[in-house]
């Protein structure tokens, strides 16, 4: 085998390489992104069960919340 030979196996052992990183950053990526989404909805229902503690507790806001929600626009 010669160098030449030996030159273009490393050329094809690298790009392949390279491909085969991308693919895992790519999916390293998406995963990413599905678990920052996921957070964000926990995060938003988080919230609204804060609030309706809120709502719960405090008899003043419940009142408030009641007639903001029985009023006609």
């Amino acid at each position: 085998m010669n160098w030449e030979a030996i030159g273009a196996i490393g050329e094809i052992l690298g790009a392949l390489a390279v491909v085969l990183t991308l693919g895992y950053v790519a999916v390293q990526i998406r995963h990413t992104r599905l678990e920052a989404a996921d957070a964000s909805r926990q995060a938003r229902a988080d919230n609204v069960i804060d609030i309706n503690i809120a709502i719960g507790l405090n008899e003043d806001i419940s009142r408030l919340n009641f007639a903001g929600l029985n009023s006609r626009s």
